[in-house]
């Protein structure tokens, strides 16, 4: 276990994606932070190193790696890695908690944690069978949840960012069962608040113009290219998006080679701690996804007080009610319409927008 010693740890996070960032990521980074400086002694478990393991070193926060836990359908890999986390939880303390973070790594660790029985908490950032997915895999991951739950639940505590995942969860009485093991805790964010100044383009002479920034991680769960074909029919509204993840290098090819796509930019990592200083360079936040469970980068954009247009799927839809009128939600069902018509509102609009 890369000469590591286990019985000090207090908290073992686990989580899939050791080559990437996302809200999950994020959300265990924070949390290890506020673990650390707490005198605990958190230790974070993940699939092949990459930018997140490289971002929890730069905070000193110890990581170990299972190059075995990937995203993908390899019954050998997943066999090595369930063998590889009960050899963990076995050799931690007794109170040492355990808790399991992504659909893969919480589907293995509650295996593995079964088995060496051992307590764990899953915390679910969304599910693998809802959203805009292939129906039979939905079907599937569907199956594989309620199996889990039949077996699990006594021994498992949930914590949900969002009630949407709460009320999908596979067999719902259950909440009422185990309600002292259900806990419904929102993400949040640090907060940092400074005083708001214009955008750049308000000190020019041109308030034509718009400018749009999003924050995600570029794989099949965001629907980015809605969003970028739509700027690309604008002349004076342009699009920065911010992340990195396994469709970068693809999507950053295509759009340095066609040059309707000329005011759209990919900016590639960016640390979340400079996204209150970023964001006033912008006018709007735009997030377009598939699926989501409750997104940290719209919350981000909150923050900085940033008008959101955000894809009313998951929990994500919960950021809009009659309260607070945060922006616009954009429809998952027709995408560009939705998002033509809100860039068209902030710019008929713009005594809105900072």
């Amino acid at each position: 276990m890369e000469n590591l010693n286990l019985k000090s740890f207090t908290h073992i996070f686990v989580i899939t994606k050791g080559n990437e960032i996302g809200g999950a990521s994020y959300y265990i980074y924070n949390l290890c932070k506020y673990l650390i400086n707490s005198n605990y002694s958190p230790l974070v478990v993940h699939g092949p190193r990459g930018e997140f393991s490289k971002l929890c070193s730069k905070s000193n926060i110890p990581t170990l790696e299972i190059p075995n836990l990937k995203n993908n359908g390899n019954l050998k890999s997943d066999l090595i890695v369930i063998i590889k986390l009960i050899d963990l939880f076995s050799k931690l303390k007794k109170r040492a908690i355990i808790n399991l973070n992504s659909s893969k790594a919480s589907f293995l660790g509650r295996i593995a944690s079964f088995i060496s029985k051992r307590h764990c908490i899953h915390t679910v950032h969304g599910w693998a069978y809802t959203g805009k997915r292939n129906f039979m895999k939905k079907i599937l991951y569907y199956l594989i949840e309620l199996i889990l739950e039949i077996i699990t639940s006594p021994f498992v505590d949930k914590i949900f960012v969002c009630k949407y995942d709460l009320q999908k969860r596979p067999i719902p009485f259950l909440n009422l069962i185990f309600k002292d093991k259900v806990n419904l805790i929102y993400n949040g964010v640090e907060e940092k608040v400074s005083k708001p100044k214009k955008n750049i383009y308000y000190q020019s002479n041109n308030k034509n113009i718009l400018k749009i920034y999003t924050v995600s991680r570029l794989d099949k769960q965001k629907d980015n290219m809605s969003l970028i074909e739509v700027i690309s029919k604008y002349d004076n509204v342009f699009l920065d998006i911010y992340g990195t993840g396994e469709d970068f290098k693809t999507l950053n090819n295509w759009i340095n080679k066609n040059s309707k796509y000329k005011n759209i930019t990919l900016k590639g990592f960016v640390n979340r701690d400079d996204l209150v200083e970023i964001s006033k360079n912008y006018d709007l936040f735009c997030l377009i996804s598939k699926w989501e469970g409750f997104p940290l980068a719209t919350l981000e954009a909150m923050r900085a007080s940033k008008p959101i247009l955000v894809s009313k799927v998951g929990g994500a839809a919960e950021i809009f009610n009659n309260k607070y009128k945060c922006g616009i939600p954009i429809s998952s069902k027709s995408p560009k319409d939705s998002i033509k018509n809100a860039i068209n509102f902030y710019m008929k609009n713009r005594n809105l927008l900072i």
